[in-house]
C-alpha cells in the first residue's frame, strides 16, 4: 500500500489503515501496536472508512469491495 496521506480533518501524518475481517492473534497485537486499525467483520461497500487519524481519530476513504 502506497504511504498514507495526512488527515483532511486535522493534518496529523499519524494515520493507518482500518483493516476488516475476523482478528487473529497477529492482527490484535499490531493493533495493540499502533500499526492499524481492526475495523470490524463486516464491510460496508462503499461506506466503510478506510484510514484513521491517530490523533483526531477522524476516519476517511471508503473500501471498495
Amino acid at each position: 500500500m502506497a504511504a498514507m496521506s495526512a488527515c483532511p480533518k486535522c493534518g496529523s501524518k499519524e494515520v493507518v489503515r482500518i483493516v476488516y475481517g475476523l482478528p487473529t492473534e497477529e492482527s490484535i497485537r499490531k493493533e495493540a501496536e499502533g500499526k492499524y486499525i481492526l475495523g470490524g467483520c463486516e464491510i460496508i461497500s462503499g461506506l466503510s472508512p478506510a484510514l484513521h487519524c491517530k490523533k483526531c481519530e477522524n476516519e476517511w476513504g471508503n473500501v471498495q469491495v
